[in-house]
Parts: C-alpha cells; sequence; structure tokens
C-alpha cells in the first residue's frame, strides 16, 4: 500500500462525474488498499476516489451498528412493501413536521453549498463516555439473518464494480469492544475492509462533554 496526494475544493477534478466501475481488477484492489493507507495517514473519516484524483465510483459504505439491528422476517416484509409503494409510509409525513425541518425560501443546494442542506444547531447534551472502549477478549456475535444479509449485500457490491466498506461511527451508547470484536470477525471472514473509528486509536478526536447533541 501507498499513500496518495488528496486534492483539495480549488482543484477542478473534484467537480467532475465520476464513471462506473465495471472491472473489479488488481489494479482497484491497489486503488482501494492505497486509498485505505491515506486516510488513516491523513487522520481523515472518509475518503473518496476523486479525492485522490481517480474518477471513479467504487466504494459503498454499511454502518456497521445497523449490522446489530434485530428484525423479524415480518418487519423485512413491511420494509419491502413500503419500498413499492412509498405512499401508505409516507402520505402524512406533514404530520410530523417540526418547525425547524420547514423551509419556505426557493434552496438551490449544491455540492458548493457549505451546509449540505443541513440546519444549524449548537445543541449540546454531553456524553459520558467512562470505559465503553475497554479491552477486551469478549465477542459479539452477528446473528445468522444479518450475516447473510451483509454477505448479499457485499456480494452485490462486488457484481456491480464497487467494493462495500464496514464503518462504525464514534457513539459511546451504541459501540464498545464486543461489537467492534465482532465486526472484526464478520470483516475477516467476508474479506471486508473495516474502520473502527472508537477508541483512543481513532483519527476522529471527539470531546464527549462539547461534541455530541444526543448524550453520545
Amino acid at each position: 500500500m501507498a499513500t496518495r496526494t488528496i486534492l483539495t475544493k480549488e482543484q477542478e477534478t473534484l467537480y467532475k462525474k465520476s464513471r462506473t466501475v465495471t472491472d473489479f481488477n488488481p489494479r482497484l484492489h491497489q486503488l482501494l488498499d492505497d486509498m485505505k493507507e491515506t486516510l488513516l495517514e491523513s487522520g481523515g473519516v472518509g475518503l473518496a476516489a476523486p479525492q485522490v484524483g481517480v474518477l471513479r465510483k467504487a466504494v459503498v459504505v454499511l454502518e456497521t451498528n445497523a449490522i446489530y439491528r434485530d428484525f423479524s422476517v415480518g418487519a423485512s416484509a413491511v420494509h419491502k412493501f413500503n419500498q413499492w409503494f412509498p405512499a401508505f409510509e409516507y402520505h402524512d409525513r406533514w404530520k410530523r413536521l417540526k418547525p425547524g425541518e420547514i423551509n419556505l425560501s426557493d434552496a438551490a443546494y449544491t455540492h458548493k453549498e457549505n451546509t449540505k442542506g443541513y440546519i444549524w444547531d449548537n445543541k449540546v447534551a454531553p456524553a459520558s463516555p467512562g470505559s465503553y472502549m475497554a479491552p477486551t477478549e469478549g465477542v459479539q456475535s452477528v446473528s445468522v439473518r444479518n450475516r447473510v444479509y451483509v454477505k448479499d449485500f457485499r456480494d452485490f457490491c462486488e457484481k456491480h464494480g464497487a467494493k462495500l466498506i464496514l464503518i462504525s461511527t464514534p457513539s459511546t451508547v451504541n459501540w464498545n469492544m464486543k461489537r467492534h470484536n465482532g465486526i472484526q470477525k464478520l470483516a475477516d471472514e467476508l474479506n471486508l475492509h473495516y474502520f473502527d473509528l472508537n477508541g483512543p486509536k481513532s483519527p476522529v478526536k471527539i470531546d464527549w462533554a462539547t461534541d455530541t447533541r444526543d448524550k453520545g
């Protein structure tokens, strides 16, 4: 693996359209390995191929807390139904709107818009991290059903020329070392890249007293 130069927002390459990956070959594997090395070296939290000068759509990210969510076959069927007929799920969305979610102005959001459509909120609800990532050999296993879904997800990505990457975002509530060990085991079994942004070695330096709005 090797580190690559990360482009900055002034460079035109970042605003060009990326091409779909059609061949998952050794060159693409090398690119993804280099991107992983570059990300770790830079201390960043995410990296796309265009940021290192390669106009390819190559990566699909799965946040790992979702892998531990328990769901029934019935819930999966309802979700599929709602995908086919979204009106049944969203027809009364207006009833749950909050004042901050309503914008009557003529918004014209682009990739250069600083807020990217997000609403500014400076609310702080401190977390108590304690020893949430304390070392342990324990493993929280992934259910058989969820394991099958992740494997199918990986196979679908590879079939369409993309690489699935697992990422654990920082959370004192949803994450711990047992879950880390479980996802690392799953990643090793499925030959997936895995980044855990929790713990003292994380490139994401969070002050849990000021950098969270939902207590972690």
